[in-house]
């Protein structure tokens, strides 16, 4: 919310902020101390018309709710802006909200705010450290025959390895050069963290319920492409989770988290990161109680939280359709609901769900709190 006492030249760029970040409402006619001044019909009239032709030049322009509001006999005048799928500039600069706080964003600001409404994916990105042969091509060569026995069959049309690489986005030529992009290296890469370092997979299981704990039973900093981190992370929790086998007839097992799952969390953690995010990797924390499992960027597009198993967008689509094509992962929109579905089949509490700005967590609760209800 951003109150003004008046007309001020700097609306559009305040408004702008509000619309590439989380959406809000300017109110006219209350001052910085919260002080409602109040503006006289005539003056409303032209403040309205002043702040329709301030967001008429924002690029691309915004169009706001606007609603006259009388408080206390004093006449406000409401604009409110959603939160846009688009990235609006004003007087020349990118702006971004930051609490109470207007500012112009940085460069990885707006690569991020590009990417987070989907105008810029960063796994189509060429990356430009690398050459093609830092990619494997029989690996790749393999992708391209199941791609053209199931669902492709006129992928290759004639063309060799590489080339049909490039139509699949996993590489891009520039001049005469071809450099892998950022899904390419990330499933395709001979070892991908040498240009994608974030890409590692940080694995720990703690002793108690915290992270405090003084007591670290196991961890691992998982390499590799992304179909092998992943297959190594489930196969981190499989052996630190415990199983518990319940005293009647059938003598059932009751592991402590559906692997179907876990496997879902961590895929969706490493194919929907923000990979602009050099200095953070996925987090997989055990405790005695849950499993976390944190990932690096906040919901992207029109996500939230009480959307969540229901709105479909892909930070990486390349990533996306690389791993549900691989079997790692559920197509998109779909991996929540399973989650979901897994856990209840088990018998467990709901799976639960954070998000900031930067960072999404899933939490898993563990199967044994309950274990006197099978």
């Amino acid at each position: 919310m951003e109150f003004k006492r008046g007309w001020s030249a700097d609306v559009g760029e305040k408004l702008a902020s509000l619309a590439n970040t989380e959406g809000g409402v300017m109110l006219i006619g209350i001052a910085a101390d919260d002080t409602v001044v109040g503006l006289s019909e005539a003056k409303l009239t032209e403040v309205e018309e002043k702040v329709a032709n301030a967001c008429n030049s924002v690029q691309p322009p915004l169009t706001p709710q606007f609603e006259r509001v009388l408080y206390q006999g004093k006449g406000i005048l409401s604009v409110c802006v959603a939160k846009s799928s688009d990235v609006h500039y004003a007087r020349g600069g990118c702006w971004v909200r930051v609490g109470s706080t207007t500012r112009p964003a940085t460069p990885d600001e707006v690569t991020r705010l590009l990417q987070d409404k989907g105008k810029l994916p960063t796994d189509s990105l060429p990356v430009r450290q690398a050459s093609y042969t830092d990619l494997q091509e029989d690996k790749i060569k393999r992708y391209i025959e199941e791609r053209l026995r199931t669902t492709t069959p006129r992928l290759a049309n004639g063309r060799g390895t590489q080339e049909t690489a490039i139509s699949l986005g996993l590489a891009k030529r520039e001049g005469e050069r071809v450099y892998p992009t950022v899904a390419g290296l990330l499933f395709f890469g001979v070892y991908p963290q040498q240009f994608i370092i974030q890409s590692t997979v940080r694995a720990i299981r703690f002793r108690g319920t915290d992270v405090n704990s003084r007591m670290i039973l196991d961890r691992a900093g998982l390499t590799g492409t992304l179909d092998e981190i992943i297959d190594a992370s489930v196969q981190f929790v499989a052996r630190n989770m415990k199983v518990a086998r319940l005293i009647e007839a059938t003598g059932r097992d009751i592991p402590e988290y559906p692997i179907a799952a876990v496997r879902e969390a961590i895929a969706n953690a490493c194919i929907h990161r923000d990979y602009t995010i050099v200095g953070r990797e996925v987090l997989i924390g055990m405790f005695d109680d849950r499993l976390e499992v944190e990932s690096p960027g906040g919901l992207a597009g029109h996500v939230t939280l009480e959307n969540l198993d229901r709105t479909r967008f892909a930070r990486n689509p390349q990533l996306a359709v690389i791993a549900f094509e691989l079997g790692k992962a559920e197509r998109a929109g779909t991996g929540i609901p399973r989650i979901k579905h897994e856990m209840a089949t088990l018998g467990s509490r709901p799976p639960l769900f954070h998000a900031s700005r930067d960072t999404f967590v899933v939490v898993l609760p563990s199967r044994h709190l309950d274990l006197d209800d099978p």
